[in-house]
């Protein structure tokens, strides 16, 4: 899956993160500890944080202010989209 090296496999990429809930939880994370790819240390990081701070609406945001926030967003992630509700309605 990664690298991604072509339009197409960003595609793929972006279809298959749309599609099942639990790929990012298993595939992503920002340091790239256990088994998962680290966004940090991945080409994306640069480009995330050029198309972030290139935003007039983001132009007193620092990179740790980026990074803070997709850290963040990776954390949180399983809980989008009704994964907590579900995962409470197990535990029930």
């Amino acid at each position: 899956m990664l690298p991604l090296l072509t339009l197409q496999d960003l595609e793929n990429f972006d279809d298959q993160l749309r599609a099942d809930s639990t790929f990012k939880k298993k595939v992503l994370n920002w340091c790239g500890r256990g088994q998962k790819t680290g966004l940090k240390s991945r080409p994306i990081h640069q480009v995330l944080l050029s198309a972030v701070l290139r935003n007039p609406a983001q132009q007193n945001s620092t990179e740790a202010d980026v990074e803070m926030t997709v850290r963040n967003w990776l954390r949180l992630s399983r809980d989008r989209n009704g994964g907590r509700q579900r995962r409470g309605e197990q535990a029930s």
